[in-house]
């Protein structure tokens, strides 16, 4: 079983945050994964308000779509109070990521919607 790495770094705080709460969560994923899609919305350069997670893990086997995706949401709680506007979430049981081909799994989150912080609740890229 080989656990993707990822990189940690102080000058992403809700970045390191996430990973580390999907971490103690899923302390036994096959993958866990975080992009940081901010900057493909209209928000400030270095903003940390819209992510992708992706997570592989055993235990997600035999849940539903929502229950998987509530086991995340509750994993991510504190970020989600804490500034994160926007979560994409890629959810698979182990047995379903080991299906995928390398190419399937570098796209498996797809391209982000739009979203232009339009509810007032984001800074403006002014």
């Amino acid at each position: 079983m080989l656990r993707s790495l990822f990189r940690m770094s102080s000058s992403t705080p809700i970045y390191d945050s996430i990973l580390s709460s999907l971490s103690t969560t899923f302390p036994s994923a096959l993958h866990i994964s975080a992009v940081n899609e901010s900057s493909g919305h209209n928000v400030p350069a270095g903003s940390e308000t819209h992510f992708l997670v992706t997570v592989a893990d055993a235990s997600l086997g035999g849940l539903s779509r929502i229950k998987r995706h509530r086991a995340i949401n509750t994993a991510l709680k504190g970020e989600l109070e804490g500034g994160v506007h926007a979560l994409r979430i890629v959810a698979k049981s182990e047995e379903e990521w080991e299906k995928l081909n390398d190419e399937e799994k570098g796209e498996v989150g797809g391209k982000a919607p739009s979203c232009r912080g339009g509810d007032g609740s984001l800074p403006s890229k002014k």
